[in-house]
Parts: C-alpha cells; structure tokens; sequence
C-alpha cells in the first residue's frame, strides 16, 4: 500500500504542468505468451488499443504530432493524447490503421526507410526466433548459453541483446552473423514478414489522420556515431528516401531511435534542431510541458502492462 502510493505522489509531482502525453507504440499484434517478452512488448493487441481509445477519447483531446507546439501555446485546460509508432511494421497497416480511422484519430509513424526498403536487419526478431527454436546456442567464441524453458529464453535474449548493442555499427551485420554462424541472405525473409512497403506507407500518406515522420535510415544508435557529420547523414539519408518515395513529402517530426540516453544526447538533439524538423521525440519520459526543447519531447511506452495511474 505504501508503494502504490509513493508510486501516485511520484506521478502526481511529474504532472505538474503538464499540457499533454505522446504515447510510443511499435507494433499492434496478438500477444503471443510463448514468446520472447521483450518482444513481445513491442506489441499491444488490437484489443488493447481500441480500448484505450474508448477509454480515454471524451477526457483528452487526441492531437497529431504536428500539433504540439500549437497546442503548448493557447490555454487550453484539457489535455491532449498523441500515439505515435517507431520503425514500418506491417501491422501498423494491418491492424492499427483500421482501429484509428474507425474513430478518427490522428496518428504518426515514424518510419525508418530501411523497413520499406526491405533492408533493415531485424536482429531482434531473427535472435528471438533462434533462442525459441532450440534448447542451447553455441556462439562462435566458443560460449554456450542454455535455454531450454522460456524463463531460460527470456534471460538469454536479455543478455545477448546488451551484447549486441555493443557492436561496431559499420560492421555489425558482418559481426552478428559471425557471432551468431547465420547467413544474411536467409534472414532477408524477415523483412516481407515485419515491414510494411512504400505502397502501404503511401497509402497512409495520402489519408489526413495519418503523419509520416523520419526515424532515420538504418535504425542506428546516434549516440555510438563518431561524428555530428555521420548523425546527419544518417538522419538525411531517411528523410531523402521518405521523399524519393513519398509525392511532396515534407519533413516535419522525426523521432530518435531507441530513444533513451544511451543513444541520445545533446548532440543528436542540436542536430535534429539543425536539420529543421518541427519536433522530434524521444523513447523515454512523461507527460508534454511547455518548458520542453521542441526536439526533445518524451513519449511513454504504451504496453499491454501499461501503468494507467501516469494519465491524470
């Protein structure tokens, strides 16, 4: 009881001042139990969010992502929700679009080019489809790591995943699939699964509920560049392919991948400034004040085992 409340006094005194809340999704899929959680936890269910619409769609007004900076201006007393999803999965065609256009909700995606492209290198599902698969991996230095009960599953991804982070950004597909003995080419069939295509993202496009924004090229980690000159690039690399393939795209949101401070700091946030985005978000925080840098907004992860005591 003394927990659950220095948890409400806790978000009480984070909410002070605050206009409004951009909520961060990845995906929207069935839940699978067997899975690797933190996979897993990239998803709501359908369910789930159709849901939380209802739930909350007469006490806060449901803004898109170009509208913040606007909204922290006037004097409004009611407070604005804002769902934005990170990367292209195909579900957020599939699944989440129907859910947002049968209630009118506005929405963004953040799009890393990589996805529709077919390129990007989705380790994340590749790892957590080995681990489920079998019982043990050996590594190529020789390691082994036991898995043979899901608890084991979860606890092996956990610690690969740190491992994997860690890897040489210009050579980490290289060092992955050595680490890991696996062939690029096969795991190319991931992205047809997880992605959706320019001719989704266009759709999107073309309806006004919907804002696509820049989430860079490759999905890199920011932070793990050597120069402001790489970070650029990256991020210009993105919006460039965005508008090859979006009929007069214009930047205007981006949103930093992964989010957190370990892959973001006052570097790459001058330079999403410099760039001329309108805003730019991170993957972390609480709710929207006025006193935020306009390129640094915070999201909150919305999960299944989301904490509905931070919207107040």
């Amino acid at each position: 009881m003394i927990k659950n409340i220095l948890r409400k006094m806790k978000h009480c005194i984070q909410d002070t001042g605050t206009k409004g809340y951009v909520l961060m999704l990845h995906r929207v899929s069935e839940i699978d139990s067997n899975g690797i959680f933190m996979n897993e936890n990239m998803k709501v269910s359908p369910k789930f969010l159709e849901d939380f619409i209802l739930k909350y769609k007469e006490k806060y007004d449901f803004i898109s992502s170009t509208e913040i900076n606007d909204r922290l201006k006037n004097k409004s007393k009611k407070k604005f929700i804002v769902f934005t999803m990170d990367d292209g999965y195909l579900d957020n065609y599939t699944n989440a679009f129907p859910i947002f256009k049968k209630y009118n909700v506005p929405f963004t995606i953040f799009v890393a080019s990589d996805f529709p492209n077919m390129k990007c290198f989705l380790w994340w599902h590749i790892l957590g489809d080995m681990i489920l698969q079998k019982d043990y991996l050996r590594l190529s230095d020789g390691s082994i790591y036991t898995c043979a009960t899901l608890e084991a599953k979860n606890l092996v991804f956990e610690q690969f995943r740190s491992k994997i982070l860690l890897l040489n950004h210009d050579k980490f597909i290289t060092e992955f699939c050595s680490l890991f003995g696996v062939d690029f080419p096969e795991l190319q069939i991931f992205n047809a699964k997880y992605c959706m295509s320019w001719e989704n993202i266009f759709e999107l496009y073309k309806n006004s509920l919907v804002t696509i924004g820049a989430h860079t090229a490759h999905h890199a980690n920011l932070r793990a560049m050597e120069t402001e000159n790489d970070v650029e690039e990256e991020i210009i690399e993105g919006v460039k392919e965005l508008e090859k393939h979006i009929p007069d795209y214009k930047k205007s949101v981006f949103a930093y991948p992964f989010g957190s401070p370990f892959e973001i700091g006052k570097r790459e946030i001058a330079i999403a400034e410099k760039i001329g985005f309108v805003s730019a978000f991170l993957g972390y925080g609480r709710g929207v004040k006025e006193k935020n840098n306009h390129w640094a907004f915070p999201r909150i992860a919305l999960t299944e085992n989301f904490d509905f005591s931070i919207l107040k």
